[in-house]
């Protein structure tokens, strides 16, 4: 199959069964997923790496005011450094860019390539390092793979910082197949939310505040992570 023919399949449908959703069905869901639903969201699916990628830096592009990355593989290789570099642009404006890797996802990564990051300003943390006081947290590993920009903007999926995520089939010609969704509305604050969460666990909390509360009934809008 071609990707012009995968692209091109037939037009995507909301089943009848999610789209006259009732209360028990939203409670059946919040009980798997650990987390609300959440309505009035734009979705854009990000289908293989490369695409990944272009929509994850262009959104780091257009940051203003802060950038919230946390993968379980961030490489020291072309993409880790597509990556690095666009993390370091950022924080050399002045715009709050921090990052959370897995440390054993992530164990032959030199320390040089976290040491450049920092030092153009990018605060950078390793999610359960093996420490004497609790050697069984190593077991415990960051598997997430999201990017949260501006209380805006948000992504999560399956794909990793690594040209790995860029290898051709020899058969098709196509990208390694492992996707992603980028979405703008109000489940973004949950992924800001989610990065806050981590991040207090390693190291001086990231204050989350609300810019805009809607109703109670309504999720939070967008929030606000700020430095101290």
């Amino acid at each position: 199959m071609s990707e012009d023919q995968e692209v091109k399949g037939e037009p995507l449908s909301v089943p009848e069964y999610a789209a006259s959703r009732g209360p028990r069905l939203d409670r059946a869901l919040a009980r798997t997923s650990d987390a609300p639903l959440r309505g009035g969201n734009r979705l854009e699916l990000l289908k293989n790496g490369p695409s990944t990628y272009d929509d994850w830096l262009a959104a780091i592009a257009r940051a203003r005011r802060w950038v919230h990355l946390d993968n379980y593989i961030f490489e020291n290789d072309a993409t880790g450094k597509r990556f690095a570099e666009a993390l370091s642009a950022k924080a050399a404006e002045g715009v709050p860019t921090r990052v959370l890797h897995d440390w054993f996802g992530c164990m032959d990564v030199p320390r040089s390539f976290w040491g450049g990051l920092r030092e153009a300003g990018v605060e950078v943390r390793a999610v359960n390092p093996p420490t004497l006081g609790a050697p069984l947290g190593v077991i415990r590993r960051d598997h997430r793979k999201l990017l949260a920009v501006d209380g805006e903007y948000a992504s999560t999926g399956g794909v990793c910082i690594s040209d790995a995520w860029l290898v051709r089939s020899p058969e098709t010609g196509l990208p390694y197949r492992d996707t992603a969704v980028s979405f703008f509305g109000p489940a973004v604050a949950d992924v800001e939310l989610a990065f806050a969460g981590v991040w207090d666990r390693t190291g001086e909390p990231c204050r989350l505040r609300s810019v805009h509360t809607p109703r109670a009934s309504r999720p939070q809008a967008s929030s606000r992570c700020e430095r101290g």
